[in-house]
């Protein structure tokens, strides 16, 4: 390798590998949870499951020695400079075997998961899965070291970094209407006050045992916090993400995904079965109470319930979150710059300043 490749944290890898992961295994656990009938479904569901991980159990052999092979290929080619082509092509090259590291990775927890669900139904599987964990740990250890490459060249990262700060100031300046209050007791308000009025509303009308109602309660605090949890990443990456994918994916698609899966498992159910109106009505309550706190425009609010609204909450996390990424930004132009006045020999710094000219980026020879 006659040059050296752009390079991304260890953490940074880490993270987006457990973004990924968790995203599999949400895909995976509704698959289950729609074909056993929703909600209410649930030994059916473990059944499902637990078939799912015999299936692959029986299949270990082959996946995991074509994944530690696949993967080894990839460490030795990426590590060895054995790719063929320029340094912009053995790069691109690199980034996308990262990306591909990263998929089989997620794609081996889901599978640990779905084993670990069959190892728990039959206890005699259990040894074979404790010596599956080091195999498990070879093919995250080479993915997760194959993701560092998965970033953009020296030239656009001086450029990203300066549209970073750009970006974060001009985020600052549209949060200034924003809670201070701390955002984790909105967050429990938000919670108890929500499931509280949806409660009240069948407590009158619905005979319950202490053990019903625990089992109630749970439930409805359970319900805005999914939801919740959907809007205040919805939110958070609304206002802090430069990338319009990812704002369209987390802004709108999660939260309407949570919104619709709430709606399929509760409602069509509770129709189906017969449930009481006010049933009903407190599950529209829990629904209706997060949007409402969640999306409320600040330009009809009151400060108190900017405040206490998970909107000003997330509005809060949101500026903090833009004031450390724009001073993380900053620093990071102005070293990417001073490297740029001494450049590692192959860089083209006359494409750099071009680049940057043409985003009207100042030069910053400090």
């Amino acid at each position: 390798m006659t040059e050296k490749s752009p390079t991304r944290s260890l953490q940074e890898t880490i993270v987006e590998t457990a973004i990924i992961s968790a995203t599999f295994l949400a895909m995976a656990g509704l698959v289950v949870m729609t074909s056993a009938g929703g909600l209410y479904g649930g030994q059916l569901a473990w059944e499902i499951a637990v078939g799912a991980g015999e299936l692959l159990f029986n299949e270990l052999g082959w996946v995991m020695s074509t994944y530690i092979t696949v993967l080894l290929g990839f460490y030795a080619v990426s590590i060895g400079g054995q790719i063929l082509g320029d340094q912009d092509s053995a790069d691109a090259t690199r980034r996308v075997m990262g990306f591909v590291a990263e998929l089989m990775a997620a794609a081996t927890v889901c599978l640990l998961a779905f084993i670990a669900a069959y190892c728990w139904q039959e206890p005699s599987r259990w040894a074979v899965f404790i010596v599956l964990i080091p195999a498990v740990s070879i093919i995250l250890f080479l993915a997760l070291h194959l993701g560092t490459f998965l970033v953009v060249k020296w030239d656009f990262q001086i450029i990203h970094a300066a549209r970073a700060k750009e970006q974060a100031e001009e985020g600052l300046a549209g949060l200034l209407n924003r809670s201070t209050k701390n955002f984790w007791v909105v967050l429990i308000v938000n919670l108890v006050v929500i499931a509280g009025v949806a409660f009240a509303v069948i407590l009158p009308l619905e005979p319950m045992d202490w053990t019903s109602t625990v089992q109630i309660v749970l439930f409805y605090l359970a319900i805005p916090s999914v939801l919740l949890a959907a809007d205040i990443l919805a939110l958070h990456s609304a206002w802090t993400s430069s990338d319009r994918i990812e704002r369209a994916a987390i802004g709108v698609v999660m939260p309407t995904f949570a919104y619709v899966i709430v709606a399929l498992l509760f409602f069509l159910p509770a129709t189906t079965l017969g449930m009481p109106l006010h049933m009903n009505v407190s599950l529209a309550i829990l629904i209706v109470g997060t949007v409402v706190t969640s999306f409320w425009p600040f330009r009809l609010s009151h400060k108190w319930f900017v405040n206490w609204s998970m909107r000003g909450a997330v509005a809060n996390l949101a500026y903090r979150s833009l004031e450390k990424s724009r001073v993380q930004a900053n620093a990071k132009y102005r070293k990417l710059c001073a490297a740029r006045a001494e450049p590692e020999p192959g860089i083209d710094t006359t494409r750099i300043h071009r680049l940057l000219h043409a985003w009207k980026v100042p030069a910053d020879n400090s």
